[in-house]
């Protein structure tokens, strides 16, 4: 049966007043956010920081000089490349004919100036024996889910970034560049993920934590060979870490104590409450387009998981690419060293111009990398095909059976 949009409609009117109210709300928020970033004095940012300590319940960065710094992007060099890498997957299906995933990393690599050219692939990587995993700490067999295949092929799209980077010529400035943060974020908030992440194949090689810090480790020597930079691009972001800073400067209680001062647990009724932002909202308003924020990183507790990974801790910023304002990861190699950093920040800004908003290089390795609804059925229908060919058992469930028959 169809969905009836005539009940969602009649939903969606009733909630469009409370919708409104918020929209208006939080408008006077974002406007609030911006005037405190642009007149507040850093000295008393920090100082009202550090006494709130672990009393203030808001996650919070650390920033590389001034909190309300913005700085226009350099301008890209005449030669050089951009590498975009993107991937996607076929789940296991446990209601098809065998059980399986596909991983598929698509990548461009395109190189502008005296010598552009172009190069569009994907490679895709059907998998059939390994379906479980041993997790390290309980030694337990667990299954393989959609969450943690969404963390292998974020370890294989670095592995592709690390290979093509090497292939380049060593004297062209390049920017490596994945549409996804440079920490595989899920791989720690999600305990079962991380123990995949340490878990060790059974047919033996490396984990996929050691991997993935490999291939980090061969992006930054290759980069640090040649005019070179890894970024991580998040279209998007709705991430609040710098918003929560002006939360400090909100408050009328010195030092700030939340949970004694604000009991309640509706944070509309905080005093704070008039700064409840987003920082892509409050940097959409506080920079102008080509200007990019202060550099800033994670404080603990996130840091140390980090650490317990053994995976390095990056710095963000936000960019403003004209269409929207983006968070850029970069890691600390690139952070740190102003030439590279302002390489990264000017071809990802040059790339988003060309791209009307989004990178190029991105898009074309979202397009390389996209497995349609066609290309799902067709692999099924040759996975039967082959299986039935092959003389082999053909796993089909009551549930999968009664989609390909119509009943009453």
């Amino acid at each position: 049966m169809a969905l009836d949009l005539s009940q969602i409609v009649k939903q969606l009117h009733a909630a469009l007043p409370e919708l409104q109210r918020s929209a208006a709300a939080h408008e006077r928020a974002t406007r609030r956010a911006a005037e405190l970033l642009a007149h507040h004095c850093d000295g008393e940012l920090r100082q009202r920081l550090a006494a709130a300590g672990r009393a203030f319940r808001w996650q919070v960065p650390d920033f590389h000089g001034p909190v309300a710094e913005r700085a226009p992007v350099p301008l890209p060099p005449v030669d050089f490349a951009v590498v975009g890498v993107d991937g996607s997957l076929i789940e296991i299906d446990r209601h098809g004919a065998l059980p399986c995933y596909v991983i598929n990393v698509g990548w461009a690599v395109i190189r502008y100036g005296s010598q552009p050219s172009c190069e569009l692939k994907a490679e895709a990587r059907l998998e059939v024996r390994r379906l479980t995993y041993l997790e390290p700490t309980e030694q337990t067999v667990q299954r393989i889910d959609t969450t943690l295949l969404a963390v292998e092929r974020a370890v294989e799209e670095f592995e592709r970034v690390a290979t093509l980077v090497e292939q380049l010529p060593p004297d062209l400035p390049t920017l490596a560049l994945v549409d996804n943060p440079l920490v595989v974020w899920w791989g720690m908030v999600d305990p079962r993920a991380a123990g995949f992440l340490r878990a060790v194949p059974a047919s033996g090689g490396p984990s996929l934590l050691e991997r993935y810090l490999s291939a980090l480790g061969r992006v930054q020597q290759a980069c640090q060979q040649r005019s070179a930079a890894l970024a991580g691009y998040i279209s998007s972001p709705r991430s609040d870490v710098t918003a929560n800073l002006l939360r400090l400067l909100e408050c009328p209680y010195a030092p700030p104590r939340c949970r004694h001062h604000c009991p309640s647990r509706d944070p509309e009724q905080w005093p704070c409450a008039t700064v409840a932002t987003t920082d892509a909202e409050l940097f959409g308003r506080y920079l102008q387009p080509g200007e990019r924020s202060a550099l800033f990183r994670l404080r603990q507790p996130a840091s140390s998981l980090l650490a317990a990974l053994g995976l390095p801790s990056p710095w963000s910023c936000y960019l403003h690419v004209g269409r929207e304002v983006a968070r850029v990861e970069l890691p600390d190699w690139v952070a740190t060293d102003p030439e590279r950093c302002g390489l990264a920040l000017a071809l990802i800004a040059d790339q988003a111009r060309r791209g009307e908003g989004f990178p190029v290089a991105l898009m074309e390795a979202h397009e390389q990398a996209v497995i349609s609804h066609e290309d799902r059925q067709m692999f099924q229908r040759l996975i039967l095909d082959q299986l039935v060919a092959a003389g082999l058992p053909v796993q089909d469930t009551a549930k999968a059976a009664s989609k390909r028959v119509a009943g009453v």
